[in-house]
């Protein structure tokens, strides 16, 4: 319905309500545990233009998926929420902007899971003070993976890196 009464002029709010709907019906999955990655980039993909039309040129973003991982799965919500928090706290707040990027790789026996930013980067007490989306990807992964699954997190002056591994043999469940 709110699709149908913007004016067809307004291409931009046309597809951010395509988007949203989206990333709505994502989020109240509730029929799985696991997802094929490149389900939960595409909803990363939705999330970044509505992000993009907000903030413009200030947004950057580069995505670099090894085609050989695409059909891997991951624990639903384990990426959207790490790209969200790169937004939000390093991008959005910077009258400058910057870049996040997205890399996931085969790295021997598991996958690697990165999201960067270019952003002004958090102290310790930051990190151990975990916000509410991390600290819901750290549990996902442990729920799924064990108590050896672990959040990485390196955050410096003007650079953050947030990211995770799978466990191939796992990651065919």
């Amino acid at each position: 319905t709110l699709y149908g009464v913007i004016p067809r002029e307004a291409a931009g709010a046309r597809r951010t309500v395509l988007n949203l709907a989206d990333i709505l019906r994502y989020f109240l999955r509730v029929d799985s545990r696991y997802i094929p990655l490149e389900e939960e980039l595409a909803i990363v993909e939705a999330y970044l233009e509505i992000e993009k039309l907000r903030l413009g040129v200030r947004l950057r973003t580069h995505i670099d998926v090894d085609p050989k991982v695409r059909r891997t799965p991951i624990p639903v919500l384990s990426l959207q929420p790490l790209v969200e928090n790169a937004v939000k706290h390093a991008i959005a707040s910077q009258s400058e902007g910057g870049e996040v990027r997205i890399a996931v790789r085969l790295d021997g026996d598991s996958i690697s899971v990165r999201v960067a930013d270019t952003g002004p980067g958090f102290g310790a007490s930051t990190v151990k003070g975990q916000g509410v989306g991390l600290q819901n990807v750290q549990r996902r992964l442990k729920l799924c993976y064990g108590p050896a699954a672990e959040l990485h997190i390196d955050s410096q002056p003007a650079r953050t890196s947030v990211g995770f591994d799978v466990p191939l043999e796992r990651a065919a469940v």
